[in-house]
C-alpha cells in the first residue's frame, strides 16, 4: 500500500463509500479499490472489532469474511472458556484448522507459546500475516493449506497441540449457507476421534441455529463421550454461536453456559437431561385491571431461551412460571439478579380494543410480544389499533386456565 492510499483511507474513513467510489477517479495516486475496501471494512467493524479498528495497520478482507468473523465479545469469551480449561497454565500449541478472517485465532494466541493457522485461501493468509504482525502476535505461523490434510501431517510428524480449534464454514461447495454439522467445511465429524487422541482440548465453533442437544448426540455418536462444556453464546439479546468443549479425559455429565454479555448461567445437564415440564405454575388475577398486590414479570435473554433449563432458572431465582410453554417468570417482590429483561406489571386485560381504550387511555404505543398465543404480532397490533414502540410491553399469553390475556408492562431497573 502507497503513502497516497494510506493517507486516503486515513482522511475518508467515515465517508460515505458509494461516493467515494464515484469520485475515486480523481485520485489517480491511489489505489481506490484497495482504500474502499479498507474503508467499508472499518466502517462494519468499528463497532463488532473495536480492538481491530482502533489499530491504524489492521487490513480488512472482502464482504464475506467480515460477515462470517466473530465480534470481539464472542472471540475474548472463547479464549475466557481455553484459559479455564487449561487452568490459567499456557498451552504449548494451538492449531486454528479454519483460520478466515483470524479474529478467534488473535484472542486465543497469548493464550500459547506457539499458534499455527491453517486457512486454504491465499488471500485470507496474506491478511493474516500482515494482520497479526500489527497485533504483534510474532509467535504465530501462517499456513496455506487444506486444514485436515495440513493436520495429518502435523500428527504424523509427532505435533501434539494442546488445543485443536475449528469453525467449519457454514456454506455448501456450491455457496449456498448451511448449518447442520456434516453440511459445513469441512466436516469436522470423522476427524474428531483422531484430533482428540493428539489434542488435550479440542473446541468447535458451530451455527447458532443449531439444536445443542443434537450437535452433543452428533459428535459423542462420532467421538464417545467427550463432551465437556457446551457454551450457548448471545450478545445484546442475540445468540451468536454455539461452542462445545471436548476432551477424553473422564466421564459424566457436562456444564451448559448460557452467556449473553455479562450475563453467565451454568447448568450440569444429567445424564436424564434437563427439567422441561412446569409441576407449579403462577395464576394470574381472576379479575382483569391493576393487579392487586406488586407484580413483576421476568424474560430470560436469548441464550437461556434456547438453553432450555426453565425449571432450574425458576429454581434458582425463586421466580414462578407463568404457564407452561409460556418461558416467562413472575414474582411479587423483586429479583435484580435474573438474568434478562425485568417488568413491572401494571395491567392485565383481555384481548380487546374496548378493554385496551377503557384501562390504557390515550396509549397508541406498545412493544409487542406473544407466548403460546395464537394469533402473530402484527395481526394483534391491528386488533388493538397500535403503533410500535414507546414505553410500555405488552406479553399477549394463554394462561394455565387456557384463558388468552394482555399483560402490559413497564421496564423495571433493578436498583444497586
Amino acid at each position: 500500500m502507497n503513502d497516497a492510499t494510506r493517507a486516503f483511507i486515513h482522511s475518508h474513513r467515515t465517508d460515505n463509500v458509494h461516493r467515494l467510489a464515484l469520485e475515486g477517479r480523481c485520485y489517480t495516486d491511489v489505489d481506490i479499490a484497495l482504500a474502499l475496501r479498507q474503508i467499508e471494512g472499518w466502517q462494519r467493524t468499528r463497532e463488532k472489532l473495536p480492538s481491530w479498528a482502533s489499530n491504524e495497520d489492521i487490513l480488512y478482507p472482502q464482504l464475506l469474511a467480515l460477515e462470517q468473523c466473530s465480534s470481539d465479545f464472542t472471540s475474548q469469551y472463547k479464549a475466557r472458556v481455553a484459559r479455564r480449561a487449561m487452568d490459567g497454565c499456557k498451552g504449548q500449541l494451538l492449531v486454528d484448522m479454519t483460520g478466515g478472517m483470524g479474529v478467534d485465532h488473535a484472542a486465543l494466541a497469548p493464550l500459547f507459546e506457539k499458534t499455527i493457522y491453517i486457512e486454504r485461501q491465499e488471500d485470507l493468509c496474506t491478511l493474516a500475516r500482515h494482520n497479526f504482525e500489527a497485533l504483534k502476535l510474532h509467535h504465530t505461523e501462517v499456513v496455506c493449506d487444506e486444514s485436515i490434510q495440513q493436520m495429518e501431517e502435523l500428527t504424523k510428524n509427532g505435533v501434539l497441540p494442546t488445543m485443536i480449534y475449528a469453525d467449519p464454514a457454514r456454506r455448501s461447495d456450491k455457496g449456498q449457507r448451511t448449518y447442520s454439522i456434516p453440511d459445513c467445511m469441512p466436516n469436522v465429524l470423522p476427524h474428531l476421534k483422531r484430533w482428540l487422541e493428539c489434542a488435550r482440548w479440542v473446541m468447535l465453533k458451530l451455527s447458532p441455529m443449531l439444536d445443542w442437544h443434537e450437535a452433543v448426540r452428533q459428535v459423542q455418536e462420532a467421538a464417545g463421550q467427550c463432551v465437556r462444556e457446551v457454551h450457548i453464546v448471545a450478545t445484546r439479546g442475540e445468540c451468536k454461536e454455539l461452542l462445545l468443549l471436548l476432551n477424553t479425559t473422564g466421564i459424566g455429565p457436562y456444564t451448559v453456559t448460557c452467556a449473553n454479555d455479562e450475563e453467565e448461567e451454568t447448568f450440569v445437564n444429567t445424564p436424564q437431561g434437563q427439567s422441561t415440564t412446569v409441576e407449579k405454575h403462577t395464576t394470574l388475577p381472576e379479575t382483569t385491571g391493576t393487579p392487586p398486590h406488586p407484580m413483576f414479570l421476568y424474560e430470560p435473554h436469548a441464550a437461556l431461551m434456547k438453553g432450555g433449563f426453565f425449571t432450574e432458572l425458576a429454581s434458582r431465582y425463586h421466580v414462578t412460571p407463568l404457564a407452561a410453554n409460556t418461558h416467562l417468570y413472575l414474582s411479587s417482590e423483586p429479583r435484580p439478579t435474573f438474568p434478562g429483561r425485568q417488568f413491572r406489571v401494571i395491567m392485565i386485560l383481555p384481548v380487546n380494543q374496548r378493554a385496551w381504550q377503557e384501562n390504557m387511555p390515550g396509549v397508541t404505543q406498545a412493544n409487542i410480544t406473544t407466548r403460546n398465543f395464537p394469533m402473530p404480532v402484527a395481526q394483534l397490533r391491528k386488533k388493538l389499533h397500535l403503533h410500535e414502540g414507546g414505553e410500555h410491553y405488552v406479553f399477549a399469553v394463554r394462561t394455565t386456565s387456557h384463558q388468552y390475556l394482555l399483560v402490559v408492562c413497564k421496564k423495571h431497573i433493578p436498583s444497586d
